[in-house]
């Protein structure tokens, strides 16, 4: 339960979540912290490798696959956001190697072929999607997205934190294929445009471009 995400690769699981052992505290009013952790575990028996604290609290809502929070590996590294930070961490062990100059607090990671894509917000909205009763700072439907409608996509050299190009804009989704990256883009709430843009995944190069309005009818 209340796992914000997870990925797998070369014999092992790495998942973020509040639901560890480290989070039990006792007191009279058996409260329990809620600070998300890092860990890796055996992908073959389950058994925890390491467990690396992300400086976070969980927020109690919003707990659906809309809002999985950055979390990336190719088995050798993962990356993860780490005290509003995003960082590269020793798969094998959880040593952090470096940390990667973002401009906003990554919402939104891929990875592919040794090239990490970030998207951040300057704030995060949330918005009831199916339960119009609920109030955002509760629900578990609620969908996060960058509320004032400024924040940046940036790639960077996994291996060396280098930067590699950045576009100025808030990006709601980022899917990567082997060369290319898309990402949903949009403006402050209530949202008036959305554009859907194409990018070579190294250098930036813009490939497409294609607006909802270009989409109607």
């Amino acid at each position: 339960a209340s796992a914000r995400s997870y990925v797998a690769a070369s014999g092992r699981v790495f998942s973020i979540s509040m639901t560890e052992s480290e989070n039990l505290v006792t007191d009279p009013q058996n409260h329990q912290a809620k600070q998300q952790w890092l860990t890796a575990r055996s992908a073959a028996s389950g058994l925890p490798l390491w467990k690396l604290p992300l400086g976070t609290e969980d927020p109690k809502s919003d707990l659906n696959t809309l809002n999985a929070l950055p979390l990336a590996t190719d088995g050798a590294v993962v990356l993860v956001v780490k005290d509003q930070s995003l960082v590269a961490v020793k798969a094998a062990d959880g040593e952090i190697l470096r940390t990667f100059p973002v401009a906003f607090p990554t919402s939104r990671l891929v990875y592919v072929n040794g090239i990490a894509i970030a998207a951040g917000w300057e704030t995060v909205g949330r918005k009831a999607m199916w339960d119009s009763a609920s109030k955002p700072d509760s629900s578990l439907w609620d969908v996060r997205f960058g509320d004032t409608g400024q924040g940046a996509v940036e790639a960077f050299e996994a291996d060396t934190a280098k930067v590699l190009w950045k576009d100025p804009v808030a990006a709601q989704q980022v899917l990567a294929t082997d060369d290319t990256v898309v990402y949903l883009t949009h403006g402050a709430y209530p949202v008036k445009e959305q554009a859907v843009v194409a990018r070579a995944a190294q250098t930036g190069e813009l490939r497409w471009r294609t607006t909802h309005a270009d989409l109607a009818g």
